[in-house]
């Protein structure tokens, strides 16, 4: 049967969400606990796919991963034998060739940061609406032979609280696509750059491309699927929880808060 697992993870002490030999990965500690469970006999028949592939050092409090297994899931075993910074949310059985990223209508990015001290911060607000709609992304992205730079964003946000949140939803997004867009906004709030480079930017013919920001301020909040349901896990939902607050550093507490207030959205996703 195949099922997807609604997925909450810390990836501060992970290369990644991809399995790679001899590197702690979160396919990794994921495939192991299945197996552990006895849910898959090898890596090979699970074919483990994902909605959307994280970075080092990246998290999400809504990843989605499809998974071939045996039998149907005990969650409760598998939160167990998984780590305390891995968490499977809730489970859903979903048809034998059920790709997530190919059935994801959208991807919700959200990044959290300290404010700069020299930040216009009305400039940024206004400026993260310039990446809304279809744009050449080559500047803001690490470029893949063969792949086309074009993209389009559906919504864009920045506000500030504890610290400075931005919000990107987007049907797919390209390689360090956000945290290159972050380090844009960022440059443009202290002045390094201005509108006008930000412009040829989004045109794709601005003289350099944007670094990506710190992957410790990113973490993938949501993907959105027309039907795909899940019946939230209060067990691992409590323990990632507990988690994050043991955690305690910005990131971690945006999170927190994401997860908390989209709680009652789990039960149909």
């Amino acid at each position: 049967m195949r099922a997807c697992l609604l997925l909450a993870y810390d990836g501060s002490n992970y290369f990644g969400f991809a399995r790679q030999p001899g590197a702690p990965t979160i396919e990794g500690q994921l495939l192991e606990a299945l197996q552990l469970t006895g849910l898959v006999s090898d890596f090979k028949s699970a074919r483990c796919q994902v909605a959307g592939r994280t970075d080092r050092g990246v998290s999400a409090v809504g990843q989605v991963v499809a998974v071939s297994i045996t039998h149907e899931p005990d969650v409760d075993e598998l939160n167990a034998v998984l780590p305390a910074d891995i968490a499977v949310l809730g489970w859903s059985l979903v048809p034998s060739r059920f790709n997530p990223r190919k059935e994801a209508l959208s991807k919700h990015y959200r990044y959290v940061c300290a404010p700069p001290s020299d930040l216009d911060f009305q400039l940024v607000k206004k400026a993260v609406k310039m990446f809304e709609g279809p744009h050449d992304f080559r500047c803001f992205c690490k470029r893949e032979k063969g792949k086309s730079t074009f993209a389009t964003i559906s919504f864009a946000s920045c506000h500030m609280n504890e610290g400075l949140v931005f919000d990107f939803v987007a049907p797919f997004f390209l390689w360090q696509q956000v945290r290159r867009m972050v380090e844009a906004l960022l440059e443009l709030g202290r002045g390094v750059v201005g509108e006008e480079w930000l412009r040829l930017a989004l045109d794709g013919n601005a003289p350099r491309s944007f670094r990506p920001a710190p992957a410790d301020g990113l973490f993938l909040a949501r993907v959105t699927f027309r039907k795909l349901m899940f019946d939230l896990n209060k067990h691992g939902y409590a323990k990632f929880v507990t988690h994050l607050k043991k955690r305690n550093d910005l990131r971690s507490r945006e999170m927190l808060k994401f997860l908390i207030g989209e709680k009652s959205s789990f039960i149909r996703y």
